[in-house]
C-alpha cells in the first residue's frame, strides 16, 4: 500500500461550524477555456490503496500519484494568473487509447479502474499502473455486443 504524506491544514472555528482552509487546487486548462463533457460525465477517480489518482481531459486519461497532485496544487488555481502544469510532467503514464473518455470508476476493492469511452470500456490493474508497468489493458469490451 502506498504511503501518504502527512498535509496541515487548519481548521477554523465559526459561529456557523468547523471550516477546513483553502490548501490549493490544480487544474490542467486554463480558466477561460474549460472541458465540456458530453453527458454525465466523471472525470477523475482516486485511490487510497495506491495513493494515484486518474483523471481524463477528454483527449487522454492520466495516471499520477496523489501527493504529487497535492504537491503540485497552488492557490492561485482558477486566476487568470494561473498556468496550469502539463498532465505530462506529473504522471505515471497516459493509457492508450483514452481520447473521448468520459467515465472513469475504480472496482470496489480498488484494484481495477475502468474507463468507458463511447461504446468501449477498458479495464486496468491499478497494482500495475501504481508499480510504473506499461500501461496494458486487462480487459477491454465494446458495449452491448455479447449482452443478451
Amino acid at each position: 500500500m502506498a504511503q501518504l504524506e502527512a498535509v496541515e491544514a487548519e481548521i477554523i472555528d465559526t459561529e456557523d461550524g468547523y471550516f477546513f482552509k483553502f490548501l490549493g487546487g490544480i487544474s490542467f486548462t486554463k480558466p477561460d477555456s474549460p472541458i465540456t463533457a458530453p453527458g454525465n460525465a466523471r472525470l477523475v477517480a482516486s485511490s487510497s490503496k495506491y495513493g494515484i489518482t486518474a483523471f481524463s481531459d477528454l483527449s487522454g486519461v492520466y495516471v499520477a500519484r496523489t501527493s504529487d497532485l497535492v504537491r503540485a496544487s497552488n492557490k492561485k488555481v482558477g486566476d487568470d494568473s494561473y498556468t496550469p502544469p502539463s498532465p505530462a510532467s506529473l504522471c505515471l503514464c497516459t493509457l492508450p487509447s483514452s481520447q473521448n473518455v468520459s467515465q472513469l470508476a475504480l472496482s470496489a476493492d480498488e484494484l481495477v479502474l475502468a474507463c468507458v469511452a463511447q461504446n468501449n470500456i477498458a479495464f486496468y490493474s491499478l497494482a500495475g499502473l501504481a508499480a510504473g508497468h506499461a500501461p496494458r489493458p486487462l480487459h477491454s469490451q465494446a458495449l452491448g455486443e455479447g449482452i443478451r
